[in-house]
């Protein structure tokens, strides 16, 4: 199952969002997370132990966050692509951010020791929360 058939199970109109980064941009990574509209925040780690998330700069991901409007927002940048996706909550957006980041963990090889990961189709109920929610300490 490819990741926009995962998320679109989740998600609510992207124009509930009331700025989204635009679906091409021409600059590199780095540009994009300078060209981000207000509200928009770039996401370098993720899972308790902060595990890069994607590869920047040419993998990125943004989370945006309104609770009082209900809707939260997650953009991706692969290359130049861009992907944003709505939800009206933000455990259904972080939840995708899980998968999104276990996708790439796999991929790239980079984040956690892969033998220990679940497989990319898991659903979320089983990934170890070691490798879920936004990085804090």
């Amino acid at each position: 199952m490819t990741e926009q058939a995962t998320v679109e199970k989740r998600t609510i109109p992207t124009d509930s969002l009331p700025t989204r980064p635009g679906p091409l941009y021409s600059g590199d990574g780095w540009d994009w997370i300078d060209a981000l509209p207000e509200g928009w925040t770039a996401i370098g780690l993720w899972g308790r132990d902060g595990w890069n998330l994607g590869d920047w700069p040419y993998v990125i991901t943004a989370h945006y966050n309104d609770p009082e409007a209900g809707v939260f927002g997650r953009a991706t940048y692969v290359e130049g692509d861009v992907g944003v996706y709505a939800y009206p909550d933000r455990a259904a957006r972080d939840e995708d951010t899980d998968r999104y980041a276990l996708f790439y963990w796999r991929h790239l090889k980079h984040g956690p020791d892969v033998s220990k990961l679940p497989s990319a189709d898991a659903p979320v109920s089983e990934i170890p929360d070691r490798y879920r929610g936004p990085f804090s300490w």
